[in-house]
């Protein structure tokens, strides 16, 4: 069983072009991961309102190299089946 994200989280996506931009969880929703940019998540908790998200794939999410789950081993077995 893969590891629930929490709203307000850091990680990083494997995003276009090959970059890992770090990006806050909105909501973990199983299978797709709602994410923004930081400066969006504060906007919108100064604003009172939610924040304009984009959907990534979990297995696309990185966790930062101290938290251990098994999303990172997920990502290892589905890079070793490519």
């Amino acid at each position: 069983m893969a590891m629930q994200l929490q709203r307000g989280q850091q990680v990083r996506v494997n995003a276009y072009g090959g970059k890992q931009p770090s990006v806050i969880v909105v909501e973990d929703r199983g299978n797709v991961v709602l994410i923004c940019k930081p400066q969006e998540f504060e906007a919108a908790r100064t604003e009172k309102r939610e924040p304009i998200s984009v959907g990534f794939r979990k297995e696309d999410v990185l966790l930062p190299k101290s938290a251990s789950s098994e999303i990172g081993t997920e990502n290892a077995k589905s890079k070793a089946g490519d």
